[in-house]
């Protein structure tokens, strides 16, 4: 038996960025981790690090859900969409100590924190768009954000799960995605399909899960 043995799937990853997502598009995978965070500015969200199913990687994934008033801004609506995609009704925080990179010492160290437990290790799509960013040195570089969520069995949105329907938005969303947003145009994220990704007020009695 050789040394080394040809992997075609770790060919291919290699012409994508050395396991980094680095293109937009539409990937199936898991949240390997979930957690609560929230800004300098006292606004609420969850950072997400994604795992396609073909080995890809995108880390520093966030929705931003409340305001430091409490308000719902549209992270919140995209938060809604994802746990309809994962069948999930409600999530709590929990304490858990994870490995994370440190930017102070270069190297990965381990952090308390709290993270989502029911959003972690399940199936899902998501769509990613690239954009460019401004980094604190000035400097411009690139990150993947979301775009979209559906079903990774049936490809359906979340409009579609809620309502019953057959899968036929997720490839108009996915023809919405750019090889790369541009700094210039990127103050927002791609709105993508809003009708009712919200949880209506009967939330409860009418999801079908």
């Amino acid at each position: 038996m050789s040394e080394y043995n040809l992997d075609p799937s770790a060919a291919k990853q290699a012409d994508t960025g050395g396991g980094r997502i680095t293109q937009s598009g539409k990937y199936i995978g898991i949240f390997t981790k979930a957690k609560k965070v929230l800004s300098q500015k006292g606004t609420k969200g969850i950072e997400f690090t994604f795992a396609s199913n073909g080995g890809q990687t995108a880390d520093y994934l966030s929705v931003w859900t409340l305001n430091r008033d409490g308000e719902q801004i549209y992270g919140y609506k995209q938060l809604m969409a994802m746990m309809t995609c994962l069948r999930v009704k409600g999530i709590d925080a929990t304490p858990a100590t994870i490995e994370e990179y440190d930017s102070a010492t270069s190297s990965m160290q381990s952090h308390n924190v709290e993270v989502f437990l029911s959003l972690q290790n399940k199936p899902i799509g998501v769509l990613l768009q690239m954009e460019e960013y401004a980094k604190k040195d000035g400097s411009v570089a690139e990150k993947a954000s979301f775009a979209g969520f559906f079903d990774a069995e049936s490809e359906q949105v979340a409009t579609e799960i809620l309502e019953k329907n057959d899968p036929t938005i997720l490839q108009k969303l996915v023809g919405q995605l750019t090889t790369m947003r541009k700094l210039k145009t990127s103050a927002r994220p791609v709105q993508g399909y809003q009708g009712g990704t919200g949880a209506p007020d009967n939330f409860d009695d009418s999801v079908p899960f």
